[in-house]
């Protein structure tokens, strides 16, 4: 399923992407908040082999449409798979070339716009670093307010978790 904003062409992730992708995956600034950190290449081949998408869900390629590059990759998932696609979780990451320019908020919102309309989801959550300001800042913009913490396994303290229910 295609989604497009005013500048860009949400796609579903190619395995023609990996190159730009490990772009991303490989970039420290760009990991920095990431459980994960930084990977090596093969990890962008091996992660798009793995991606689905399910009823609307999915992750997509951040396609800049002037230049047709793709700049990162943004996802809608199933919090609780087999709910009903009630509620899933938002995720987002540029590269640091493409920051403060707009674009993660403009493919955030097209997201959120199908969520909750095309999709009928109750709720859409994201989760990030307690530490990553920009993030605070960037999920509050979108209408997403501060809904607890997440503790994940293996992580030694808690995600901030942020959540907005359809209006």
């Amino acid at each position: 399923m295609m989604l497009r904003s005013h500048r860009l062409s949400l796609r579903p992730v190619l395995a023609s992407d990996a190159d730009a992708l490990q772009a991303v995956f490989g970039d420290p600034q760009a990991m920095r908040y990431s459980r994960i950190g930084a990977q090596p290449a093969p990890y962008a081949a091996n992660w798009i082999s793995h991606l689905t998408h399910e009823r609307g869900l999915g992750t997509w390629a951040l396609v800049e449409r002037a230049g047709e590059q793709v700049i990162g990759y943004a996802s809608l998932t199933a919090v609780r798979p087999g709910d009903g696609g009630r509620e899933a979780e938002l995720m987002l990451r540029l590269a640091p070339s493409w920051w403060r320019r707009g674009y993660g908020r403009e493919a955030a919102q097209a997201l959120l716009d199908h969520g909750f309309g095309s999709l009928g989801l109750r709720r859409i959550v994201a989760s990030i670093d307690p530490d990553h300001e920009a993030a605070d800042a960037w999920l509050r913009q979108l209408g997403l307010q501060p809904a607890g913490e997440l503790m994940l396994a293996g992580d030694p303290r808690p995600e901030r978790l942020y959540a907005i229910e359809r209006g």
